[in-house]
């Protein structure tokens, strides 16, 4: 790493900010079927005990410079993440998440976390590489990474078992020059 990310972003609409143990009711409460359906790893239905593993996991992965973990917060509670998670610093590469309250959707929020999540992943962290998987269903998903910039790479074909059926998921990646 080359410099210390900043713990708080002040955009027009939200504010990108590390994660707190406080933060635990609010995110339990946006993480709905919605949400779930398109991820791989988030179980439901979703405990505040899941939320408090999920942040102590976080800071200990930003501490051992693995991840770079921001929540999004409006009005006081954090209503979505956006985070570079299994930073290789050896092969300077790190995958992309993220996922946002469904009363936010299409406001651009999602595009700009992430927007800026690149940017202090190159800078920062000094990445080269930066990958980022979604459910080939996940059409707005696909929109936010392809408006970021991030080229195809292939399909994983039947990837992902998830609500009783098996999903293909679409690989992008980003390199820092792009």
């Amino acid at each position: 790493m080359t410099s210390h990310p900043p713990t708080e972003i002040t955009f027009e609409t939200f504010i990108l900010r590390k994660l707190k143990k406080t933060d635990a009711s609010s995110i339990t409460k946006h993480i709905i079927p919605d949400i779930v359906r398109y991820t791989a790893n988030i179980p439901y239905p979703y405990t505040e005990k899941n939320a408090q593993a999920f942040i102590k996991l976080s800071l200990k992965k930003e501490q051992q410079q693995r991840a770079l973990v921001y929540g999004i917060e409006i009005n006081n509670e954090i209503v979505g993440i956006c985070s570079i998670d299994s930073i290789d610093n050896i092969n300077r590469k790190g995958i992309l998440g993220y996922w946002l309250a469904k009363e936010h959707w299409g406001k651009k929020i999602t595009s700009q976390a992430a927007k800026k999540i690149l940017e202090i992943a190159f800078n920062s962290f000094n990445l080269h590489r930066i990958e980022v998987e979604h459910f080939s269903e996940n059409i707005s998903s696909q929109k936010i990474i392809q408006k970021l910039g991030f080229q195809l790479e292939g399909v994983k074909r039947d990837h992902f078992f998830r609500e009783n059926h098996w999903h293909n998921s679409l690989i992008y990646s980003i390199i820092k020059k792009e």
